[in-house]
């Protein structure tokens, strides 16, 4: 794919992905900080499960998070090979 416009669709595309992963994985951590609030871990549940679970929650979400880069970085990317200044992101 070397066609500027249809390198600047797919960089829009890209953006548009990343801002919806940042949409649906913004409540993510603040529900699980809620949960862990009212229930913290350590009172009410000890042991392995109990560090997967956190892990798994922290593993998440920054899975998350170097996906919306990921697909940013990719959208530059896209931008600069189509010879475009690269706009200002969602970072």
């Amino acid at each position: 794919m070397s066609d500027p416009s249809a390198l600047r669709l797919a960089a829009s595309r890209c953006r548009s992905a990343a801002g919806r992963i940042r949409e649906l994985a913004s409540p993510v951590p603040d529900g699980v900080l809620a949960v862990s609030r009212r229930h913290p871990v350590e009172r009410v549940w000890a042991g392995p499960n109990a560090n997967t679970f956190t892990d798994g929650v922290n593993d998440a979400t920054r899975a998350m998070k170097n996906a919306v880069q990921d697909a940013l970085d990719y959208a530059d990317a896209l931008i600069r090979r189509a010879g475009q200044p690269v706009p200002p992101t969602l970072r």
